[in-house]
């Protein structure tokens, strides 16, 4: 297959891609995983099967960090892993040490999460 004048093979290729996006039926399933997620709440309202969606999500969250940092640019690290667990032990210290879990306890925990995570990057950046 020649390229359109004009561009590269490589953005010809990204090009025909870009076009058949929405023909693969993996955008209909994604929608559709997308819907189940949002309507969890509302079909199973239970705590145990809304703690391991968030969990599954949280992983899956963590695992395609790593197909990013490992795929992209092939450097095996995981110092970004640091900063998921600053998040988890200041959501989960705010959670248990501050009375019965609220949504603002889940909120502060969140916010001091990010706090020490920047102020950790910005320690450890220049290095």
């Amino acid at each position: 297959m020649s390229a359109p004048a004009g561009l590269s093979p490589v953005q010809a290729a990204r090009e025909a891609a870009r076009r058949g996006r929405w023909r693969e039926p993996t955008a209909g399933l994604r929608l559709v995983l997308l819907l189940a997620w949002a309507l969890l709440p509302l079909t199973a309202p239970s705590f145990q099967t809304l703690d391991l969606a968030l969990k599954i999500a949280l992983f899956a969250t963590l695992a395609a960090s790593f197909d990013v940092v490992i795929g992209y640019t092939g450097i095996v690290s995981f110092g970004h892993a640091m900063f998921f667990g600053f998040g988890a032990y200041a959501v989960a210290l705010a959670v248990g040490k501050l009375g019965a879990p609220t949504y603002g306890h889940v909120l502060l925990g969140f916010l001091a999460g990010i706090a020490i995570s920047a102020v950790v990057s910005i320690v450890i950046g220049p290095g």
